[in-house]
């Protein structure tokens, strides 16, 4: 699910492939014949028993941003930040913060092309009603790399 490729064309995506049954980010080089190499699992960092899904990484593969359900979020699913080290792996991810992310549930990243603005879904908090479903943009490149500095 939530496929995103980078300029080299990396195939990342979110699935449910994994035993026991858990929703995990998965990573395929491409082939020069337009087919992938088996995908790969990102590493516990993005993996973590948190769910991350609906991700967008930047074509450049300089950093993901994804959803998930983590201890230190602010309310159901919010948005968070990791960035790719020159080994390969990951940075501890951040969360967006209060910018982007309330009680209720934030998914579906995607950044614009430019990398100014990031846009998303957000749903309301289950004890709020009417339940409302909306797309937000944040201008995004300053927020970036304020968080990358931290």
């Amino acid at each position: 699910m939530y496929p995103s490729v980078t300029s080299r064309g990396v195939l990342y995506f979110d699935s449910f492939r994994s035993r026991p049954r858990k929703r995990l980010v998965y990573r395929a080089e491409p082939h020069g014949d337009g087919s992938f190499a088996a995908p790969e699992q990102l590493d516990a960092t993005i993996n973590a028993d948190s769910g991350a899904s609906n991700l967008f990484v930047d074509p450049n593969e300089q950093y993901i941003v994804f959803a998930a359900m983590r201890p230190e979020g602010a309310g159901m699913v919010d948005l968070y930040i990791s960035w790719r080290t020159v080994a390969g792996g990951w940075t501890p991810p951040r969360n967006l913060g209060a910018q982007v992310n309330t009680s209720g549930t934030e998914f579906c990243p995607f950044v614009s092309r430019d990398g100014r603005f990031l846009f998303f879904t957000r749903i309301s908090p289950p004890n709020v009603s009417p339940v409302t479903r909306n797309i937000y943009v944040v201008r995004f490149d300053g927020l970036r790399e304020r968080l990358r500095a931290r």
